[in-house]
């Protein structure tokens, strides 16, 4: 017993009192592909009088309706969209980026714009750092961000650290709240 409790305690001292409080006061929702989402105590009886399913990342629900000409057709809608209660013409941010965890401390209510300001790094990038390319013909690392669609030049430095700490500054004059800085150990 004694042992058991000592590791509940441990466990425990890894979270804050914010952290613990917070997790006791979400609930899950079952979604399709053995996925779930998490929410607020105070929006789960409301989101449950649907179905909802996993898809492209996201909680959705269809909504079927009836054309004039009686033909039936249908339309999804995002779980992030109904909590947070996006009007038209604005977008929901996830600002921890997971896309399922859907409380109302995670969302915020953005332009297009504003939500692309903190998206993930290229995938495909030698480097490990959003905005941070490896520049052949110069053999430096090359950090760059992107303003309304358009790449924007910050600098070429000698190590990858270097020019992710830059393209984090840029970040953070450019997108304020919005930026998704780069983890640098």
């Amino acid at each position: 017993m004694h042992r058991l409790v000592t590791r509940l305690t441990l466990s425990l001292l890894h979270f804050s009192y914010a952290e613990i409080k917070a997790r006791n006061l979400m609930k899950k929702i079952q979604l399709t592909q053995e996925k779930y989402a998490l929410v607020d105590d105070e929006d789960y009886d409301f989101l449950m009088q649907w179905k909802w399913f996993y898809a492209n990342g996201y909680a959705v629900r269809a909504v079927n309706y009836y054309k004039p000409c009686g033909k039936k057709s249908g339309k999804q809608t995002l779980m992030h969209r109904v909590i947070n209660k996006t009007p038209e013409g604005m977008l929901t941010d996830h600002i921890n980026g997971d896309k399922l965890k859907n409380t109302k401390q995670n969302l915020r209510t953005c332009t297009s714009s504003e939500n692309s300001m903190n998206k993930l790094g290229n995938k495909n990038s030698f480097s490990e750092y959003k905005g941070i390319c490896w520049h052949r013909r110069d053999k430096r690392w090359q950090a760059q961000i992107q303003i309304n669609g358009k790449a924007k030049h910050i600098g070429c430095f000698a190590s990858e650290i270097e020019a992710a700490k830059a393209y984090n500054n840029k970040a953070l004059e450019l997108f304020g709240e919005f930026s998704l800085l780069n983890n640098i150990t």
